[in-house]
This record gives C-alpha cells, structure tokens and sequence, in this order.
C-alpha cells in the first residue's frame, strides 16, 4: 500500500513540475536565480547576463535590468535598463536565455528597440542570434535614424537558444551621450499535435493495478 501511495505521489509530482510559474516584472537578477517562468505555452528559462565595457561609467547590472512579459497574439519579454555610453566608451551587454514552446512550435520573432537615441555621433546596435535559426535579427540606431522593428520567419522549432547583445558607442563627439532604454522580444507560434500531460497522467496512473498485483505477488 505505502509504494502504491509512493507511486501516486511520483504521477502527481509529474504533474506539478510540469507547471512553471508565470512570469511577472522582476529584474532580471531575480529571473536568473528563479530559473524558469511562463507566458501561455512559452516557458523562458536558463537566463545569464553578462555586462562589459571600455570605458563606461555606467554598466547596469543584472540586478537592474527590469524583465516585463509581453503577452499578446505574439508574446515574449521586454528588457529595461539605462545603457549608456559617454564619448570615446563602450558598453556591450550580453543576455542569454531560452525559450521553449510546450505543445506548439515557435516560427517566428521580433525584435525591437526603445529610448535609443545620441546627442552626438553615437551608434546603438543590438544583434540577436540563435543556433536554431538561419541568420539573426540586428537593430541598429546611427547618425540620427532611429532603429524600427526587425523580424523574420523561419522553419516552427520547438526550443530557441536566444542570445541578444546589446552594444553602446558613445561615438566622438565631446560632451554628448548615447543610450537605449529597452529591448523587446516577441514571439510567434503554431499548434503541434502532441500528447496532453493530462493523457500522459491518465496512462500512468493506469499502470497503478499492474505495479500493485507485482508488489502484492
């Protein structure tokens, strides 16, 4: 009886690690020691961060780089932080995470840019990459012509390895500025015919009266 009840728990323990918790606005400090969080089918886990600079006064640290999720026809999650690079400095911050579709498969993303801009001859250039896409997407603010939204389609994966670098040039102008305020990725997916995990539940807790008549023997 008690390994029957043991392997009750086990099914339902199953069940419940299955269930991330939704993701909410925390910085990104927080998201990297919490591991994994939702938005519907989409489960954002295995974040890192990692901020350099020549020069640069300012380098925001994990700690304050806030993560807001996007929820939407396409959803995803949207970085907010002051990067910024004075006259002759450099800052260059690299986020990593991954993004993984549960029943579905992700065929599309979008990336997008916010507050950047230069009092001088500053450039603002985010690239993101991916090993499971062909290619990547760049947005790219310089002398005056600010960045708009990249994105493209390609063949539905189920898991995306995203790793977004964000880069500020201060330019050479003296006594000037350059910055962004926020970068934004989106999301895209389609059905895939899987198994629920509730049939997955449902098969193993058919297997209770067969696990019991061989304790029982």
């Amino acid at each position: 009886m008690k390994k029957t009840l043991l392997l009750f728990t086990f099914v339902f323990g199953v069940s419940y690690a299955a269930f991330a918790d939704a993701c909410v606005s925390d910085s990104l400090a927080d998201y990297i020691t919490d591991g994994s969080c939702t938005i519907g089918d989409l489960t954002f886990s295995n974040f890192s961060y990692t901020p350099t600079s020549i020069g640069a006064i300012i380098v925001p640290p994990a700690g304050s780089v806030t993560v807001d999720p996007i929820t939407g026809a396409e959803s995803g999650l949207e970085f907010d932080a002051g990067w910024f690079a004075n006259p002759g400095t450099l800052e260059d911050s690299l986020i990593k995470y991954t993004v993984t579709c549960t029943g579905c498969a992700i065929d599309d993303w979008v990336l997008s840019l916010a507050g950047e801009g230069s009092s001088g001859d500053g450039i603002v250039n985010v690239a993101e990459t991916s090993p499971e896409v062909s290619g990547g997407l760049t947005q790219t603010f310089v002398a005056g012509n600010l960045a708009g939204t990249g994105s493209a389609t390609f063949a539905p994966v189920g898991s995306l390895s995203v790793a977004k670098d964000i880069l500020v040039y201060g330019g050479g102008v003296p006594m000037t500025s350059t910055q962004v305020s926020s970068v934004t990725n989106l999301f895209s997916t389609t059905a895939t015919p899987e198994p629920s995990l509730l049939i997955l539940c449902l098969g193993l807790l058919g297997l209770v009266p067969i696990a019991r008549r061989k304790l029982v023997g």
